[in-house]
């Protein structure tokens, strides 16, 4: 389904496609008021646009392709029933990490709806294991992260936005704990920081193995008792609402499917910010949820707006292998099981099934080398030697050190008959991240450099970690609050 406001008419082209065997598509064009400087005072310019957006009905049993097409479920409900229709000053599509943390930015200056297809939990963040990279030692250095970012993105990143997430990431951190987040602390009680590949120092805050849940939990918390925020879940986004503005295409909202009801419901909004996630899911095998299917990516796309980088997938070198363990799940999961990075950075070793160690053959840094080298060095080792997995031991650490630091790892496993603390873990590459997607630029004066706003996807690099994504989340703030359309 599109909805766009063709360049130059008073139409609303709105249309429907229906696939189930065969295809059918049908278009309706219905007067409505002009959008062009509608976004003025207050929230006089929503009423505008309430009127405005409307459609007529359909009655399917009309067309020829009815008899053949049989529902699985009841009609949808047309969005233009009374109250289907909703107006906020922002409107987040998304309930991770950054969609959370910009809807309660925003919310000091208006009304904010945050849209998530399941659950608000149930996204990339919440799966999230190993922590977030923050330069927080007294040893260690913002250009040393610097580094260590630009050679694990194979010289590809923007040294800009690098430097950005560098320097603001201990800032971040702090907002995090602020807002109620609890990270593991040392005996002498700092913050306990952890090593991961293709870093060079200890940076990593976490949470044992299950930081993206906790920080999860603390914002949803924080949303939650906001009451200028208002959670729609179960609401799967179709489309953006969008117009011509000249050469500009201009965001007014979002069509929304409330998936348990089967309504449509139109949110009307002065800023739209897509947090939708990657699309993990177009592959066969992943770390990410079922939602991740890249929704907002095609959104973003049929809307006109720039996608770049798309190429660049990251691959998570250590998934669990369900193929090795002692005893099979009963049936296949939905996304396979991470097993954070943090274990080869505790001193993990990698062994084929021969237990010969191959990382020393691929790179110096072993297995600390950054994700993209492992994870093709694992490829490599599997089809020279045919195999399925390889093998991942942690296992001459100290027992209480492996259950301290991996309860969640240690305990996933032992559900079918593997203890990690004498034995190793089966692991095969797994599609991690979607380091491309919408394009979005950092904020320069009080303008961004695109209105539109990316998802936290895109603001990834080649071979690196979703640690320091998560430390751009409040910059992502800052373009969107400062843009031209936020808050007229």
């Amino acid at each position: 389904m599109t909805t766009v406001l063709p360049a130059g008419t008073g139409t609303l082209h709105y249309s429907v496609t229906i696939y189930k065997g065969q295809q059918f598509r049908r278009n309706s064009w219905v007067s409505v008021a002009a959008f062009k400087r509608c976004m003025q005072k207050d929230r006089s310019w929503s009423h505008v646009v309430s009127k405005s957006l409307k459609t007529q009905r359909y009655n399917f049993s009309r067309f020829p392709f009815y008899e053949s097409w049989k529902p699985s479920r009841t009609a949808v409900k047309s969005c233009l029933e009374d109250g289907s229709t909703k107006f906020f000053d922002f409107v987040v599509i998304g309930s991770g990490v950054a969609g959370l943390r910009y809807a309660l930015e925003v919310a000091k200056h208006g009304s904010v709806a945050v849209i998530t297809k399941a659950e608000p939990h149930e996204s990339n963040t919440n799966y999230a294991q190993g922590g977030v990279s923050a330069v927080l030692c007294p040893s260690d250095s913002v250009e040393s992260h610097m580094r260590d970012t630009i050679v694990a993105g194979a010289y590809l990143c923007d040294e800009e936005t690098v430097r950005v997430v560098c320097t603001e990431g201990p800032d971040r951190i702090r907002e995090l704990i602020a807002m109620g987040a609890s990270f593991d602390h040392g005996e002498d009680g700092n913050l306990h920081l952890a090593r991961e590949g293709g870093h060079s120092h200890h940076r990593i805050v976490h949470a044992a193995d299950m930081t993206g849940r906790e920080i999860e939990r603390a914002l949803l918390q924080a949303v939650v008792n906001d009451p200028n925020i208002s959670m729609f879940q179960h609401h799967f986004a179709i489309d953006l609402l969008t117009s011509q503005d000249g050469s500009e295409t201009v965001c007014h909202g979002i069509d929304t499917l409330n998936t348990e009801t089967l309504e449509v419901v139109r949110f009307i909004s002065k800023v739209t910010l897509l947090a939708s996630g990657g699309a993990g899911h177009i592959y066969p095998t992943t770390t990410n949820p079922p939602v991740a299917t890249g929704d907002g990516i095609a959104m973003a796309h049929r809307a006109e707006a720039v996608i770049s980088n798309m190429e660049f997938v990251q691959f998570h070198p250590t998934a669990l292998a369900d193929k090795g363990l002692p005893v099979k799940p009963e049936k296949s999961r939905e996304n396979a099981f991470l097993i954070t990075e943090a274990v080869r950075g505790d001193g993990g070793i990698l062994y084929n099934l021969a237990k010969e160690r191959f990382m020393p053959l691929y790179d110096e840094r072993e297995e600390l080398a950054p994700r993209d080298v492992v994870a093709r060095s694992i490829d490599d080792q599997l089809k020279k030697r045919n195999e399925k997995y390889v093998l991942l031991d942690i296992s001459h650490k100290p027992r209480e050190q492996i259950l301290a630091h991996f309860p969640n790892i240690a305990a996933e496993c032992l559900k079918y008959g593997l203890d990690i603390t004498s034995q190793p873990i089966p692991v095969v590459p797994a599609a991690h991240y979607m380091c491309g997607g919408v394009r979005a630029g950092l904020p320069r004066g009080d303008q961004c450099e695109r209105p539109l706003c990316g998802r936290r996807g895109c603001l990834h690099w080649t071979a690196r970690s979703e640690q320091t994504g998560k430390q751009f989340f409040a910059r992502g703030t800052g373009v969107c609050s400062k843009s031209r359309a936020a808050l007229n």
